[in-house]
């Protein structure tokens, strides 16, 4: 029985009970002997098929794991991370707040459940800093200032400038809704081929195999919000604290995938990978010429990568503007 039937099952099974208790309480009397077996009869139906959700919930969820997909379960889960409000949340800690954080709340229980973990306040899910919000404006001043009023234009807020995000763009794998430790099967090494005469046997040759093993790693942000800023802030704070923590932490695995040193709680970039090959320009480096960026285009074409990229920063560019692809060009 899949978790649709069961789930429709239950909530007959509950409406049943609760009908029989609102007879009872329109009558102003208590639940007659059959009532009462009847109502013992479904709560014990009703148990036994949550037991049955909670088991089919769990292969579900194994399968979508197993799979590399993210253990939803809920078709309207999703739509329900987005909407979650951090403002509320924060708000809902307070005391004395009456503020309604119920979405947030079972947002949280949810992550929890699935995640396997338990968390101290409440979890927020990563769909609140998926978006990012950018806008500019020019501030207006005029002579007279003391007879003209300052217009707070929080609609027209200007964001810092910020890195462009690169890794994602050049092709990374991204494997989302995990929660264990990942093995990725590698091929170490291909079989070979030859060429031989009549009736002559083949050498064998055996392939090779290794595993890639990844591990969580983690990253995050820390920021305290007064009750004052909760309540009054324009912009709301809730967006500007969501969209600086989506670029803020973007950039910090952006950075650690590309030089991340692989050593305590910071994960292993591409430039600390081993065997990562190389284009000497010098004994220490030095300055770019056309010529190596043309080995360096070869070197990966012989290592026959499936595809090219550039990945370098802005100092380079401007080097590699300069250079001229001949000398004596003017």
């Amino acid at each position: 029985m899949n978790l649709s039937a069961i789930r429709e099952q239950r909530a007959a099974k509950v409406g049943e009970m609760r009908a029989l208790l609102a007879k009872a309480e329109a009558d102003k009397r208590a639940l007659t002997a059959d009532e009462q077996a009847r109502f013992d009869g479904l709560k014990g139906e009703v148990t036994g098929l949550e037991d049955q959700e909670a088991r089919a919930q769990f292969l579900a969820d194994a399968e979508r794991r197993m799979e590399g997909l993210p253990a939803t379960g809920d078709k309207n889960f999703e739509t329900e991370c987005r909407a979650f409000s951090l403002t509320r949340a924060i708000a809902a800690q307070l005391p004395n707040s009456t503020v309604d954080a119920g979405r947030e709340r079972e947002v949280s229980v949810e992550l929890a459940r699935r995640s396997g973990r338990t968390f101290e306040g409440i979890a927020v899910p990563m769909a609140v800093f998926e978006q990012r919000v950018l806008t500019t404006g020019l501030p207006v001043a005029g002579p007279g200032s003391n007879l003209v009023a300052t217009d707070h234009r929080g609609d027209l807020f200007i964001d810092i400038l910020r890195a462009a995000l690169r890794i994602r763009q050049l092709g990374a794998t991204v494997l989302p809704g995990l929660t264990g430790n990942v093995d990725i099967p590698r091929l170490k090494a291909s079989g070979t081929s030859a060429w031989v005469a009549e009736n002559a046997a083949l050498t064998a040759a055996d392939h090779q195999f290794e595993k890639v093993s990844l591990t969580p790693k983690h990253v995050g942000a820390l920021t305290e919000v007064s009750r004052n800023m909760i309540q009054q802030a324009s912009p709301a704070v809730e967006t500007l604290v969501r969209a600086d923590f989506a670029s803020i932490l973007a950039q910090a695995i952006d950075a650690a995938a590309i030089n991340g040193s692989g050593t305590g709680a910071t994960p292993r970039g591409v430039l600390q990978t081993s065997g990562i090959g190389s284009v000497a320009i010098g004994a220490n480096g030095g300055p770019i010429t056309w010529a190596s960026v043309i080995d360096l285009i070869a070197a990966v074409e012989v290592a026959n990568s499936m595809g090219t990229g550039f990945l370098t920063n802005s100092k380079v560019v401007k080097s590699a503007r300069k250079t001229l692809k001949t000398t004596g060009d003017t």
